[in-house]
């Protein structure tokens, strides 16, 4: 559909890896390189706390092409800069590779929904953190249930308490199915935290959890803090 926007999100993990090596890849080849294409913002983030907390650098993109995203490195072997400014990292020695593992993840998001952006008050905030927050569902039943939830209801009452959305999506293609990625953004880990403590103390929110539409869904959760790296656009 023409208003369909899609995310891609990929986490690569470094471990025993000098991150030298895929930060220079990142912000001088990979970044101009999918801009050139009409790709973007471009969100690149090392973690903080959580999964792969401090081996990770996760590139968040966004793109109303679901096909662009999905053959994005067929697409960028055929830029010469690309492959020129990246060769440290595209053609690393395989005895010292550049990353130990790539995992991606395509995304469609959620309609009505912020896209991907920061919100303005918090751009260029120095200390801003940002939190990765997956859903996975047992059932497909209860996956929609869960995107309608956040749709028709929770979107709002977060955002008041808050949790300010950089993105909201179902994932269409990777691991751990069916499940839905979030991203928000806060000036400290304090703001965080006082957002949660609101939104779970208001009795909107709990009333929400009881109406019949949306009790029982249950879900696996799975949060990670990210930092944006000096050369991220988000």
């Amino acid at each position: 559909m023409a208003d369909d926007w899609y995310y891609l999100l990929r986490v690569c993990d470094m471990r025993l890896i000098d991150a030298a090596v895929i930060d220079s890849y990142l912000q001088d080849a990979f970044a101009p390189a999918v801009k050139r294409r009409g790709v973007g913002p471009v969100g690149v983030f090392s973690g903080w706390a959580g999964e792969q907390s401090l081996t990770g650098r996760y590139v968040l993109l966004g793109s109303e092409s679901l096909d662009l995203l999905a053959n994005l490195d067929r697409v960028l072997a055929q830029d010469d800069d690309h492959e020129r400014l990246g060769a440290g990292f595209l053609a690393a020695d395989t005895g010292r590779p550049a990353f130990a593992r790539l995992k991606s993840t395509l995304i469609r998001a959620l309609p009505g929904l912020p896209r991907l952006h920061t919100p303005p008050a918090l751009a260029g905030q120095p200390g801003r953190m940002f939190e990765l927050r997956t859903y996975e569902q047992p059932t497909h039943e209860t996956h929609l249930r869960k995107s309608r939830m956040l749709v028709e209801a929770e979107h709002d009452m977060l955002a008041q308490a808050g949790f300010n959305g950089v993105m909201y999506g179902q994932d269409l293609v990777g691991d751990r199915l069916p499940r839905i990625t979030y991203l928000w953004c806060y000036p400290d880990l304090a703001a965080r935290q006082r957002a949660e403590e609101e939104f779970f103390g208001d009795a909107a929110a709990r009333s929400m959890f009881q109406d019949p539409r949306w009790a029982g869904i249950p879900s696996a959760i799975a949060n990670t803090i990210i930092r944006p790296t000096p050369y991220s656009d988000l």
